[in-house]
Formats: structure tokens, sequence, C-alpha cells
């Protein structure tokens, strides 16, 4: 079972890159056009994931208790 937890947490840091890269494209499309030489768009990335992982995790974190 040990490992069962370890693959779905896994499974869910996929999920929480996946989501948030494309809730970054889709700012990055809406707010401005993605930068190369700047990294803003690696940055925004950056900032999302760094937002949204630590609300996702609580959430699972309440569904399991």
């Amino acid at each position: 079972s040990m490992i069962m937890g370890i693959l779905n947490i896994i499974k869910h840091v996929v999920l929480i890159l996946y989501v948030s890269f494309i809730v970054s494209l889709i700012l990055i499309g809406a707010v401005g056009e993605f930068v190369v030489e700047d990294k803003r768009g690696l940055q925004e990335f950056l900032v999302v994931t760094a937002i949204f992982t630590p609300i996702y995790l609580a959430f699972l974190w309440g569904k399991n208790e």
C-alpha cells in the first residue's frame, strides 16, 4: 500500500505540473506574448505552480482526513 501511496503522489504532482502549465499558457496568452529572452513565461509558470500546488495539496489532505 506504501507503493500505491507514492504512485498516487507522483500522479498528482504530474497533474499539478500539467494543469499549472496549461493555466500559465492561458495567462501568458491573455496577458502578453511568450517572451523567450526574458524567461518571463517560465517565471509565470513557476509562480502559478507555486500558488496552485499548496492549495491543491491542502485540498487532497482535507479529502483524505
